[in-house]
């Protein structure tokens, strides 16, 4: 019983470590100008305001639990994420989120990397969306 909640601990810091560390370097790629970060308050005002594309990176399992509204499903982890974006008009505007706002981070710097310019990541992803009580479609 003991080595059971030891282990359990163990995987409870590990996971917050985790979590911390990618939160950093979600941080740092915004900090570095390859794109921004708002919260789901900010990242809302931004929707209603802006001519933007709505990027969905989840997977469509997650996509059909429940999506922004407007968003377009683009799986990071897809064969086909890298063609997907490529083909992207690279003059638009570029709202991105997934679950955590981990993925979309990594979106948000491989559309950097290929010079898209105007791009924000959803910080805490579908998570802080809900949180926040912010509506969604399914």
């Amino acid at each position: 019983m003991l080595k059971i909640g030891i282990i359990t601990g163990c995987a409870l810091i590990l996971c917050a470590v985790g979590i911390y560390v990618l939160s950093r370097l979600q941080g740092l790629a915004a900090e570095a100008g390859t794109f921004r970060e708002l919260n789901a308050q900010e990242f809302a005002r931004l929707l209603e305001q802006a001519d933007a594309v709505i990027l969905d990176v989840r997977t469509p399992r997650e996509f059909q639990s429940g999506y922004i509204k407007g968003a377009v499903n683009v799986d990071i982890n897809g064969p086909d994420f890298d063609k997907k974006i490529a083909e992207l008009d690279r003059n638009k505007t570029y709202l991105i989120y997934c679950a955590s706002g981990a993925r979309s981070a990594r979106a948000c710097g491989k559309m950097a990397r290929i010079n898209f310019t105007k791009l924000v990541n959803l910080r805490g992803g579908i998570i802080a969306w809900r949180k926040a009580g912010l509506p969604l479609e399914k």
